[in-house]
C-alpha cells in the first residue's frame, strides 16, 4: 500500500515594517527597520514529512520591541491553495508559541508553513 506524505518546508516569516516604525537598516534580529517585528519558525524543520493520519507541531518565537505582545497568524500554502491553521493568536514578545496542526482533513501535498 503507496501512502502520501506531506512534506512540510518551513520559512521564516519577517513582517514588514509596521507602526510608527522608522530606520532603513535592519534590526539586529535581520528584520526590516529597527523596531520591527519579527517571526522565527522553529517547527517543523526543513523538508520534514508527515502521514495524513500524524499532526504537525508548528512551533514559532515572535519578538517585537515595541510592544509587550504580539498577535499572530499561521497559515500553509502549497501553490495558490492557502489553509488557515490559527489566526489571532496572542503570546507575549519573545516566548515561544506552538499550535498542532491536524492533518486528517488536508489534501496531500508539499506545503510552506507561514507564520506572521
Amino acid at each position: 500500500m503507496h501512502r502520501k506524505l506531506y512534506a512540510i518546508v518551513v520559512v521564516t516569516a519577517v513582517a514588514p515594517a509596521c507602526g510608527n516604525d522608522v530606520g532603513i537598516e535592519p534590526d539586529a534580529a535581520g528584520g526590516g527597520p529597527p523596531g520591527s517585528p519579527l517571526v522565527t519558525v522553529t517547527s517543523p524543520r526543513l523538508n520534514e514529512s508527515f502521514y495524513p493520519s500524524q499532526t504537525a507541531q508548528i512551533e514559532w518565537t515572535a519578538t517585537d520591541d515595541d510592544s509587550a505582545m504580539v498577535t499572530c497568524d499561521a497559515a500553509a500554502v502549497s501553490g495558490t491553495n492557502r489553509i488557515a491553521i490559527m489566526t489571532g493568536t496572542a503570546q507575549a514578545s519573545g516566548q515561544l508559541a506552538m499550535v498542532t496542526w491536524t492533518l486528517a482533513s488536508v489534501a496531500p501535498a508539499d506545503y510552506r508553513v507561514e507564520v506572521t
